[in-house]
């Protein structure tokens, strides 16, 4: 059974179970890929699936366990990364630890500073004019409810008596608001940022969905070890 669970043969073939399902459609795009051939590794424009999956792992060796895997081992645990020959793999796989490890550091640092900075210079509760902020206020998220929902297509000043959270700012302060706001919605570059956070966040759902498969499948195979060998243990007693 392990050693069909590892070659996908027998009762663990893909003609056997029923295609994994990844996020939002992902997997209608890997038969594509898979009928015209195996994806590049990487390219100027996209990634393969296993470069994510890799990276994933890479970048958080202790928590996903590859820490203590050989790189055979590694590449024999998903299709994602047997789909390439060995000898290269272990190329993109020395590729991967060095930029991790540039990333890991690169985090540390930055929370350092950003920790460092907090301590140094903690934020005031109200601006220069005794105001509240507005980027930390409750008020900046029920503003943006109500334009996208045909609200604010009133004076200001008849908005600003709707809710309490409005007036807890001046009429000019939230006047300017309400212009801000109108005007970052129907402008192109705020739909196409939005477009690219939904296509960010898709991207980082499809890479949780190949961790957790890939843990899964160590975590199967593991259990199944197991189980053999109490088997042999108790034939042999």
């Amino acid at each position: 059974l392990l050693r069909q669970h590892k070659n996908s043969d027998g009762p663990f073939s893909p003609s056997q179970s029923a295609p994994e399902k990844n996020a939002r459609g992902a997997s209608s795009n890997n038969n594509k890929d898979t009928e015209s051939g195996v994806q590049p590794w990487t390219s100027k424009k996209k990634r393969s699936n296993g470069w994510y999956l890799l990276y994933k792992l890479r970048l958080f060796p202790d928590k996903s366990g590859v820490s203590s895997m050989t790189q055979k081992e590694i590449w024999e645990s998903s299709k994602l990364f047997k789909c390439y020959p060995f000898a290269d793999f272990k190329k993109y796989d020395n590729e991967m630890m060095k930029l991790t490890q540039l990333r890991r550091e690169r985090l540390r640092r930055e929370r350092e500073a950003f920790e460092c900075d907090r301590a140094t210079f903690p934020p005031s509760e109200r601006t220069v004019r005794d105001e509240p902020f507005w980027n930390r206020h409750v008020a900046k998220e029920k503003l943006k409810d109500d334009v996208e929902r045909g609200l604010a297509d009133v004076k200001p000043s008849k908005l600003r008596e709707t809710r309490p959270e409005y007036k807890d700012f001046k009429p000019a302060t939230f006047s300017k608001h309400v212009f801000q706001e109108k005007s970052k919605q129907r402008a192109a570059p705020y739909w196409q940022v939005k477009c690219k956070k939904i296509g960010q966040k898709l991207r980082e759902e499809q890479v949780e969905e190949l961790e957790r498969n890939w843990i899964q499948s160590k975590k199967f195979e593991t259990d199944l070890e197991d189980v053999i060998n109490q088997l042999g243990k108790a034939r042999a007693s």
